[in-house]
């Protein structure tokens, strides 16, 4: 064994260096050059599924405003979204008695990035400042009930610090400031008043998304504050479950609803039928948090690509359900803290090290091949294990097939030296 080894000789030992360090470094270049997103998400999928702890919408519901509103004159088909039919979302959510109504649409300013204080609504554009004031009253209003989430919109460099952005609520005194984890200065205005529960069940969370859509966002370190800001899916789940947070940390997946069970009638109703009868929908929204979110096509009814469209691991899907699905992972324990980045670079080059020398050892391309496929069989095995016994993801695909390709490409060209 140790001669076979010997006579690999060191070109095969550079190789195999290089490409371990390949694997490691450019592994996001690879994936993108390969296309292999799809195939991981596939995989993401296939190890996340668990039959004691189902992914199905549970906990958190979708008011979907689809063709039939949007392209209709009740919200005559504009930007920004008309906010007297949000307004008329948000209190049919409470006469459903929604536990928490989360409304997943950007309210910032047009005009402004600075920050605006409570009282300056001549910061807000004068042919929305009407059906904005109707927005933010029924929020005032529903909150006193309900806990309610709006979004935050945020700017800076991609890795942070953040800066919050003006957004329409800062103008009523809603989400000024941070005041702990989840919670929010909430003060209201002399002309906006807000009773202290309403204060005290209002909180915002920023909306956008991560590049691995596997991933849950994580708190976003803001400018100014030692407070992190939610995500919109993390204030969503907060709301409902104080001890959720807990479950999350910088890096951590999130198990996926089928696309059959997102489709399925007990995950949404659309904003037509909740308007038309909000007792009817109390079956399927009472005491669950509901996001209100854009499904409707670009172009015209049934036209284009719908909108707010993002890649996931069950294929594309509006922004709204991604929400969904993120904050009922949460809620319902299905994450998936992934193995430290250092940690996950020592156990690569340890599994790469192995695979080049039992690569190595193999006599034949066939041989490399089928020791490959194994290794592909039980590294599958070994990831999934660890999902269900230590709850963590790892991705640890790349350098085995990078070891297994090098050693069947070296005795190929060998062969017909």
């Amino acid at each position: 064994m140790i001669e076979r080894l010997r006579h690999k000789g060191r070109a095969y030992w550079f190789v195999s260096i290089a490409i371990l360090a390949a694997t490691i470094m450019a592994r996001d270049i690879i994936e993108d050059r390969l296309n292999l997103k799809d195939a991981k998400n596939a995989l993401f999928l296939l190890l996340t599924r668990s039959p004691t702890n189902p992914a199905y919408a549970h906990n958190v519901k979708l008011i979907a405003i689809d063709d039939d509103a949007f392209w209709s004159d009740a919200m005559q088909h504009r930007s920004p979204t008309n906010r007297i039919y949000l307004a008329k979302l948000i209190a049919a959510a409470d006469a459903a008695e929604a536990r928490v109504i989360a409304l997943d649409f950007d309210l910032r300013l047009g005009q402004s990035t600075a920050p605006v204080a409570p009282g300056d609504y001549d910061a807000i554009e004068p042919a929305y400042r009407r059906e904005t004031d109707a927005l933010m009253r029924t929020v005032g209003d529903v909150a006193q009930r309900r806990h309610v989430v709006l979004s935050e919109p945020i700017g800076g460099p991609i890795d942070g610090p953040f800066n919050l952005l003006a957004a329409a609520p800062n103008a009523y005194g809603i989400c000024t400031a941070m005041l702990d984890r989840g919670r929010w200065e909430n003060p209201g205005t002399s002309r906006f008043l807000l009773t202290p529960t309403a204060q005290r069940n209002i909180a915002c969370g920023y909306i956008a998304l991560m590049d691995d859509a596997r991933r849950l966002p994580p708190p976003a370190r803001i400018v100014g504050s030692r407070f992190a800001l939610d995500s919109f899916s993390l204030a969503i789940a907060r709301a409902r479950d104080a001890d959720a947070p807990a479950r999350i940390g910088r890096h951590t997946y999130a198990s996926f609803i089928s696309a059959d069970a997102i489709r399925a009638p007990g995950a949404s109703i659309s904003s037509s039928r909740l308007l038309a009868d909000p007792l009817a929908a109390r079956d399927l929204l009472q005491g669950n948090a509901v996001v209100i979110g854009a499904v409707w096509h670009t172009r015209s009814y049934g036209q284009g690509d719908a909108i707010d469209l993002h890649d996931t691991p069950i294929g594309p899907v509006a922004g709204a359900l991604l929400h969904l699905n993120l904050a009922e992972a949460i809620i319902g324990n299905r994450v998936y803290p992934a193995m430290p980045e250092r940690a996950m670079v020592l156990i690569e080059i340890a599994l790469g090290a192995a695979a080049a020398v039992l690569f190595a050892l193999m006599p034949s391309a066939a041989l490399a091949a089928l020791l490959l496929a194994g290794s592909m069989l039980v590294l599958l095995g070994v990831q999934w294990l660890f999902l269900q016994l230590f709850g963590t993801f790892l991705d640890l695909f790349a350098p085995i097939v990078g070891m297994g390709v090098h050693a069947i490409f070296e005795r190929l060209l060998n062969r017909h030296a």
